[in-house]
């Protein structure tokens, strides 16, 4: 630009370069020493525009997010019809760690720092405490407004809120953390309300968690934890369950968001004991086939009717729901004449739980879908897709969350078969061909006294 000597080479030159400005707007706005003035803004073309920043509200999406939605929706709505005085309803997750260490100018930002021990720099750059952190566990008591009768609104946001502080480094969050919790919750008077009727836990608990490892409704720790639970407290049903991308709607959630200034003080020390829980070993597969049904994002666990085996259930449960167990949401379509089941894609819907009882779903699902003796609650789930089938008992057609748990129920079919199958030694081989063989098994006689070959 530098070699061009006259206005027209300069006009030229910018107009080659995509800019769409007038001979004398050029001289009015690159030549003269005053470029804000009248003349040179004469040929100024104002554009409106905006200044924006990045947003955070996008949510990751999950192709069970649908799924796991109804599922969701199902348990607000028995809760509602069940009422606030039998079902108690905690949303729980873990926060941020906290790290704990010693505060050094232009070396790390000011973190909360150990006062009963003395914590001294070393001459290098090093992060100072790295295993020492506080893990916050949230737990949100969920209020249930009464007469709700079947609508997921009577389940608000709104309750008690508990956060338990514990060391990283001599502790963690687990499954037996988040059981004394649960313990230290039924100590709280704020939680009364949430937790117990007449003195008790009230018959039917509901969790909502986030979904890791240490939540997760999938996982042996957290069953065998929600199965103690069930027993000590005499409950007439438990549901664990998690809805991944659908993390931002969890009602702990929005409990979290003030705690992100909050101020941990000196009580917390109080938590920093490292606590061990016990739980016994259920491990009968005759009482976990009755009582406990597991799928991708649930888990369920509900009284039986034999009172040799379970007390009597002190919940309306067993009107409003006669099987104790959730049904498994179905995808439907309206069409013109009936209803119809849909594909596994993004355009799911799912009806009311009560819908779905009051349907004659064998009309409804395709008939490729009518050869389970069971309907599996992962059926119109996104995540299972090809693995529903290895997940069926071929004997009993309950459906398992995993493979290895189907693996363990089917050892309670091998006594109970009563079909047993002789073994046969042949007699004598007549004939081979290729992978086949003919042979005489058991030799019989005839009403002429001949002898017969089988």
């Amino acid at each position: 630009m530098r070699s061009l000597k006259t206005l027209d080479e300069l006009t030229s030159a910018l107009q080659g370069r995509g800019y769409a400005i007038k001979r004398s707007a050029t001289y009015l706005r690159l030549i003269p020493k005053r470029v804000d003035s009248f003349e040179g803004k004469r040929h100024v073309n104002t554009v409106p525009v905006k200044l924006l920043r990045a947003s955070n509200a996008h949510h990751k999406d999950h192709c069970g997010g649908r799924f796991c939605t109804a599922t969701i929706r199902a348990l607000e709505e028995l809760s509602s019809i069940l009422g606030p005085n039998e079902v108690g309803i905690i949303s729980q997750d873990d926060k941020a760690r906290v790290a704990v260490g010693l505060t050094a100018a232009n070396k790390q930002s000011p973190i909360l720092m150990h006062v009963e021990y003395r914590i001294k720099l070393p001459e290098h750059d090093w992060i100072v405490a790295n295993k020492h952190k506080l893990i916050p566990s949230v737990y949100a008591g969920i209020e249930i407004k009464l007469n709700g009768l079947g609508r997921p609104e009577a389940v608000g946001y709104s309750g008690p809120t508990y956060v338990a502080i514990r060391s990283g480094k001599h502790s963690s969050s687990t499954a037996f953390s988040h059981a004394l919790d649960f313990k230290r919750l039924l100590t709280l008077k704020a939680f009364d309300s949430i937790l117990k009727i007449d003195g008790l836990v009230k018959p039917v608990l509901v969790f909502t968690v986030d979904g890791g490892p240490d939540e997760n409704p999938r996982y042996r720790k957290v069953i065998q934890i929600a199965i103690h639970h069930f027993k000590e407290y005499n409950l007439d049903a438990m549901f664990v369950t998690n809805a991944p991308g659908r993390r931002a709607f969890n009602r702990v959630e929005r409990r979290m968001a003030p705690l992100g200034t909050f101020r941990i003080g000196h009580t917390a020390r109080s938590f920093w004991i490292p606590f061990r829980f016990t739980a016994s070993n259920h491990g009968d597969q005759n009482w976990f086939a009755v009582h406990v049904r597991t799928s991708q994002y649930l888990l369920q666990i509900v009284k039986c009717t034999d009172r040799n085996c379970c007390p009597l259930v002190r919940s309306s449960i067993k009107q409003k729901n006669p099987n104790g167990f959730l049904p498994p949401p179905i995808s439907l379509s309206q069409t013109c004449h009936a209803l119809i089941g849909t594909s596994k894609d993004e355009t799911q819907r799912f009806p009311s739980m009560f819908v779905l009882n009051s349907l004659q779903r064998e009309k409804i699902l395709p008939k490729i879908m009518l050869g389970f003796k069971t309907i599996p609650y992962d059926l119109y789930c996104p995540s299972v897709n090809g693995s529903l089938n290895e997940r069926i008992c071929t004997t009993c057609g309950l459906y398992f969350a995993s493979v290895v748990m189907l693996r363990e129920h089917k050892k309670i079919h091998k006594n109970t078969s009563t079909t047993t199958v002789r073994k046969v030694r042949p007699t004598k081989i007549v004939a081979k061909r290729e992978q086949e063989c003919l042979a005489v098994v058991e030799k019989t006689w005839s009403a002429n006294g001949l002898k017969k070959r089988n």
